[in-house]
């Protein structure tokens, strides 16, 4: 995939990870793989925003590679072997994405040509890659009056939901849409919930 010209936020790099026919995920993990000439020239993480919380990237890989997360090998064929994909049909894939370097044009991915560069120089590097969550987004549906509907879209009585739990944008993530969400349908359920039905306490039962 063109993992350059891909917005971490977007729905459609989790469509690289996701069969949606057979609801799996074969290409998970994926791998980002790389050349020592690449190694050297900038860390694979950055250190910024809310990643520098948990982690600190080293600015060469190396301490990385130390701890077993980037997978190391002189031969394109080794690290196949290493991250458990056949070998031939990675070198293959190499071979002909290393083509694409050299003619400029990527006519499978449509890469921007910058950014083609050739992954020629051992040793070789590979790092696992899988899609994780950021935030919560979608789940139960609602309505206009924020009211959480069932399978056939009849509201379940009391039960409201507001902002992401229900999300109306779905499987996008739209930045501050998020809390616009919150304080819009915060505002309709607490009207609704505080008009509505209440809950009936249960009789009284005689024991004598």
């Amino acid at each position: 995939m063109d993992e350059a010209g891909t917005d971490i936020h977007a729905q459609h790099f989790a469509l690289n990870y996701l069969d949606f026919k057979n609801m799996a995920y074969p290409r998970c993990p994926a791998y980002t793989v790389f050349d020592e000439t690449m190694r050297k020239q900038r860390p694979i993480a950055t250190n910024d925003g809310w990643s520098s919380h948990f982690c600190l990237w080293s600015k060469d890989n190396l301490e990385e590679i130390k701890k077993g997360w980037i997978k190391r090998a002189d031969t394109i064929a080794e690290l196949g072997r290493q991250i458990g994909v056949d070998s031939k049909a990675f070198e293959a894939t190499m071979n002909k994405y290393n083509g694409y370097c050299a003619a400029g044009c990527d006519p499978e991915f449509d890469r921007v040509p910058s950014t083609l560069e050739a992954i020629d120089t051992p040793p070789f590097y590979a790092i696992a890659t899988v899609p994780a969550l950021l935030n919560t987004q979608g789940g139960p549906k609602r309505n206009q009056h924020a009211q959480v509907v069932d399978v056939y879209g009849n509201p379940i009585k009391r039960l409201y939901s507001a902002g992401e739990f229900g999300s109306l944008f779905g499987t996008f993530y739209p930045g501050a849409g998020n809390i616009s969400e919150c304080v819009a349908f915060g505002r309709i359920a607490g009207r609704n919930a505080a008009a509505g039905e209440g809950w009936t306490e249960p009789a009284a039962t005689d024991t004598k």
